[in-house]
């Protein structure tokens, strides 16, 4: 099948899933008024993966039938597959001002992940490698949109885990296994064709993995939703009508996970597959470059619109966050043009500038959407949107009054509400959170940072520099 349009995504959405929103079972997530906003601007994706005007932007020719697959499941082997694949990335992130942290084409990181983990999986069991090896290829040739989840229900860390019923197997059987319990934080699965479980289980300190990806419609898998942020044709909200991907809890209710589906179960040589890898966790911090370049814009917009560029306070501001933007830019960059390769020659973003990455955004992201709150003001809790413009008996007040004299004040108000959305909304305030802990929080990726960080020549240097014996640390 190759790329697929917009309407066979959206068709393909409808396909019996079970989907829970506010306690109610939603039968069509393309028709439902909370919903169908982030399908259809999803579904748009597709239409324009199709264009042949990106035809060389957004698509590769597949490796096994020379028909166009998305650059997403490329497999880069070179800088300039990685470069392509950025320039993909910025593409598609721009469209959402950075605010989709799962949509298709960043998924199709974590899947190149898995594949590109497939040789250490052998060691343990060949059929399972073939098996990823397989689902790869079926997701490339068939477009495939595909979610995943890993974190598990939190509980009381007080107690012990037996108060849980952990997600499981259940039962194995010669033709697949049977599975329970659940997962947190499956985002976009709503909206997606596959579902991947990368869940590792590490109590009594031992590494459990349970990696399978199956149909989102599969029996007794059911998806409950966190309250919806969208605001479906407010003209006010510009992110939030179009790009509330959704939050979930999957529910496994004794679901049946075909043998060819399974990609590692428990195992005593204690492999295990990289779950968010280097290829997602790099275009997250390429998402994050977008987002701090609107914020940047919003800033500076609102400054001029304002008229308060001049103020000292304020331009020292906009150089500290054009300092932010432009040295998570150059890591980002950085980690492209420094690869690493696999032993079958894959090209990874450099995993230590991907740490580094990762600890910069989180250190200073927090700092850009504080000066940018400065900046904007009380324009972000006064600015009225073209319904009150454009309404017979208010309208031509609020433009006297209002907008007055000001030929710019109309396009003032329309960036302050794209600011709202980023920082005053409860879309806002979820986003902050997803990045906040996603993928990690700000101590955990430190931490990454360090195990991916050789100190060596810095502790040579200085030993030489005190008269010490030069020597590299050792374990």
């Amino acid at each position: 099948m190759a790329l697929r349009s917009g309407a066979r995504y959206l068709e393909s959405l409808k396909d019996g899933r079970e989907v829970w929103l506010g306690g109610e079972r939603v039968n069509d997530v393309t028709a439902h008024p909370q919903l169908a906003g982030c399908a259809a601007s999803l579904a748009e994706n597709f239409d324009i993966e199709c264009d042949p005007t990106y035809t060389d932007l957004l698509t590769v020719k597949s490796p096994r039938t020379e028909k166009r697959v998305g650059r997403q499941w490329n497999l880069p082997r070179s800088v300039e597959d990685l470069t392509k694949g950025r320039e993909m990335m910025e593409f598609w992130e721009r469209r959402a001002g950075g605010v989709l942290g799962r949509h298709p084409q960043h998924m199709a990181g974590v899947m190149m992940g898995v594949y590109g983990s497939r040789g250490d999986v052998a060691a343990v069991n060949q059929e399972w490698a073939e098996n990823i090896e397989s689902h790869f290829d079926y997701c490339r040739e068939n477009d495939i949109a595909v979610s995943f989840a890993a974190g598990e229900p939190q509980r009381d860390r007080k107690l012990p885990s037996s108060v849980m019923d952990y997600l499981k197997v259940v039962e194995s059987r010669p033709d697949g296994i049977i599975v329970r319990g659940g997962l947190m934080a499956a985002t976009n699965s709503i909206y997606s064709d596959e579902f991947l479980s990368t869940c590792i289980r590490r109590d009594a300190g031992q590494d459990d993995p349970l990696y399978f990806c199956i149909p989102v419609a599969t029996q007794g898998l059911k998806l409950v939703c966190r309250p919806s942020l969208s605001h479906a044709g407010e003209p006010g909200h510009p992110l939030a009508s179009r790009w509330d991907e959704m939050d979930v809890c999957v529910i496994f209710d004794n679901v049946f996970v075909p043998r060819n589906r399974v990609f590692l179960l428990q195992n005593d040589a204690g492999i295990t597959i990289a779950g968010p890898t280097t290829w997602a966790l790099w275009y997250v911090m390429v998402r994050q470059v977008v987002k701090a370049e609107v914020l940047v814009g919003i800033s500076f917009g609102i400054a001029d619109y304002m008229g308060t560029y001049d103020v000292a306070e304020n331009q020292a501001m906009l150089a500290e966050a054009i300092s932010i933007l432009e040295g998570l830019r150059e890591v980002v960059l950085s980690a492209e043009r420094e690869a690493i390769y696999s032993e079958e020659g894959l090209a990874i973003p450099n995993p230590r500038l991907v740490a580094l990455a990762r600890v910069i955004d989180l250190q200073t992201h927090t700092r850009l959407l504080e000066i940018t709150r400065h900046l904007c003001s009380t324009s972000l809790v006064i600015a009225p949107s073209e319904i009150e413009f454009k309404h017979p008996e208010i309208g031509p007040l609020l433009n006297r009054y209002i907008a007055g004299q000001d030929p710019r004040a109309h396009e003032r108000f329309k960036l302050s509400k794209l600011a709202w959305d980023y920082l005053g909304d409860s879309f806002g305030g979820r986003q902050l959170l997803f990045e906040e802990h996603s993928a990690g929080n700000l101590n955990r990726r430190r931490h990454q940072l360090l195990d991916n960080y050789d100190p060596g020549r810095a502790i040579d240097l200085a030993k030489q520099l005190a008269g010490i014996n030069a020597g590299r640390m050792t374990d």
